[in-house]
């Protein structure tokens, strides 16, 4: 029976530290085969001829709660053999290179965690209502939005 986290929200940057405590979870477990790793960075774009040098995400808790409760859903009965799909996106201000989204699913076998991580990110990116605030290096931001 496929199992998750279901803590979605992050405060601040994701640490190397929570990222491991998140991979180990699954590694007492005997029906997983495969892991799939998606981390999302912060990079140093420049934005109208200045640096970024971090973002800062804001979102509506219910509702980001429920749009990745959707995503969980149909993407256990898409991919039956997944096991875990762990998913946290940051909110609060992530300096460039620190970690924003983590998802990570967990198979039976690689070849379908592999197969869904991708979809599950594009998904997240194009569903879940969290919004970015650029911040730029000479103190000015403005509002992103996704790009794929």
């Amino acid at each position: 029976m496929a199992t998750t986290e279901r803590i979605f929200l992050h405060q601040g940057p994701i640490s190397d530290r929570k990222i491991s405590e998140l991979l180990q979870q699954d590694l007492c477990s005997d029906v997983i085969g495969g892991q799939a790793l998606f981390l999302g960075r912060v990079r140093a774009d420049i934005l109208e001829g200045k640096s970024v040098i971090g973002i800062e995400y804001s979102a509506y808790a219910e509702m980001v709660e429920a749009e990745f409760e959707k995503i969980l859903d149909h993407f256990l009965v898409l991919y039956p053999d997944l096991q875990q799909i762990t998913m946290l996106h940051a909110v609060g201000m992530v300096p460039v290179g620190q970690t924003a989204l983590l998802v990570i699913v967990s198979g039976g076998h690689r070849k379908e965690a592999f197969k869904a991580l991708p979809a599950i990110v594009d998904e997240i990116k194009s569903k879940v209502p969290v919004w970015k605030k650029e911040i730029l290096g000479d103190g000015s931001a403005l509002w992103g939005a996704n790009k794929e």
